[in-house]
């Protein structure tokens, strides 16, 4: 794309009167820019064409600005943020794509508490601790299941606790949450009480079975299930998490105990042995 920009094009953009005028430009401009085909001069001028398009009092200005500056890495750090304070339509595509942004741009936005910018962020191709942690202490259901749906947010054990505590009763949430290969141990016992509890509920309202009964099966479900969630090659420091969070819960209880004998286990009962 052969472009040869001056000052006299900055002019001639302030006193376009036509919106799809403007549009065009900005789109041409921006995409050369993007594509590095600007240098020297001409690269400047393109950034001060960058500053007067964001303040256009046409949105399809600054969503076309925004469209195709989107992931370039030279982007002005002044242009991104008045990008991303925009309205959701121009910040949506720099919010997820931009590596401009800091973490504390992308608080700033997380802290206004708006779904769809929020869900933007949650979808970047990285999300630090910080970050998800703060999605998913602002963040409504829709955001917090695109977090944990996102390999490369990176979510601590305390984040993942905070999810199940907030939204662990969502099947939204709970589907991605479980094929996370990070899912610490203690968080992924929590999940399943979550989900049996549900299970329980649904069961003596629609089938009008005996609660006394229905806990039982339920119990002697997610005890097995419980069980099942340490893999073959699990360590002893995985085995004593689950079995102190289990203690920590008031579920480590004889049953389980037993059914870990008798599911040839000893790793469990060593455990429950020495703790």
């Amino acid at each position: 794309m052969d472009f040869r920009l001056s000052q006299a094009d900055v002019a001639r953009l302030r006193e376009a009167a036509f919106p799809d005028a403007r549009r065009e430009s900005i789109a041409k401009i921006a995409q050369a820019f993007g594509e590095g085909a600007l240098k020297g001069t001409e690269r400047a001028i393109a950034e001060d064409i960058f500053r007067i398009a964001v303040k256009d009092v046409e949105v399809q200005v600054r969503q076309a600005l925004s469209t195709y500056l989107k992931s370039c890495a030279d982007l002005p750090r002044d242009v991104a943020q008045a990008l991303v304070r925009d309205v959701e339509e121009v910040a949506v595509p720099v919010l997820e794509f931009s590596d401009v942004l800091t973490d504390a741009d992308l608080m700033e936005i997380v802290d206004r508490r708006n779904a769809t910018t929020q869900a933007a962020i949650a979808r970047r191709a990285r999300v630090s601790g910080d970050l998800s942690d703060a999605l998913v202490e602002n963040g409504d259901e829709t955001v917090v299941s695109t977090l944990v749906g996102n390999r490369g947010a990176d979510i601590g054990p305390a984040t993942f606790h905070k999810v199940v505590d907030r939204f662990g009763d969502s099947e939204a949430v709970q589907a991605p949450l479980i094929e996370r290969r990070d899912l610490p141990i203690a968080t992924a016992e929590r999940l399943v009480a979550k989900v049996s509890d549900r299970l329980r509920d649904q069961l003596v309202a629609r089938h009008k079975i005996s609660p006394s009964v229905v806990e039982d099966a339920v119990l002697h479900g997610r005890e097995r299930v419980t069980l099942g969630l340490l893999p073959d090659g699990a360590d002893r420091m995985d085995v004593d998490e689950l079995v102190r969070h289990l203690a920590a819960n008031d579920r480590l209880t004889p049953t389980i105990v037993l059914r870990s004998l008798f599911m040839g286990d000893l790793r469990f009962f060593t455990s429950w042995i020495s703790r």
